[in-house]
């Protein structure tokens, strides 16, 4: 059955339960932190009529997820944040997303910043026009990763600051991916 629809995926989340699906439609504004499993996706046909997009306002993280795992986001657009998705040792897998327009003065990543042995899986998803800090490292404004990361038949173009890093003795896995166009190092 569906819940009462919320104004933020942030008080959705306070009322689901672990391992429940949000699905959301149109922007919502908000800066969303994930603690337990969960799936947010488009709610198609919601009553917004568009697809879903969490939008940061220009300020914060937009999605961090801080040690959950089980978390999946699907069928979304993460955007404008000083940064899109953050994930402190979570499993987190993104299918079918764009995260795009994130930017920062401060730091080297914009887009997403796989942190601290968190494990991260990118599929079918578009990481792009992210930028980082300006005269900095010029690496990894597309994704930043201290963990493990596998992306799959995902585009990463047109950071500004780097396409993808990762840190020495980390793993990054890329299949059928492209990582091209970006400012700074693509890789």
């Amino acid at each position: 059955p569906l819940a009462s629809p919320c104004a933020t995926v942030s008080y959705a989340l306070t009322k689901a339960a672990s391992g429940a699906t949000i699905k959301v439609s149109g922007t919502i504004n908000d800066h969303v932190s994930i603690t337990q499993p969960v799936t947010i996706t488009t709610w198609a046909g919601g009553p917004a009529g568009s697809p879903g997009v969490l939008d940061g306002t220009t300020t914060g993280t937009v999605v961090t997820v801080a040690g959950a795992t089980g978390v999946t986001l699907s069928d979304l657009t993460i955007q404008r944040g000083a940064l899109g998705l953050l994930n402190e040792e979570g499993t987190v897998t993104v299918t079918d997303s764009t995260i795009t327009g994130n930017a920062t003065t401060a730091e080297p990543y914009a887009g997403v910043w796989n942190y601290g042995g968190g494990t991260m899986t990118i599929s079918d998803s578009t990481i792009a026009k992210n930028s980082g800090a300006p005269g900095g490292s010029q690496v990894g404004a597309g994704i930043f990763n201290t963990g493990t990361l596998t992306a799959v038949a995902s585009t990463i173009s047109g950071n500004s600051g780097g396409g993808i890093y990762s840190g020495q003795d980390e793993t990054a896995t890329l299949g059928a991916t492209i990582v091209a166009g970006n400012t700074g190092a693509n890789c």
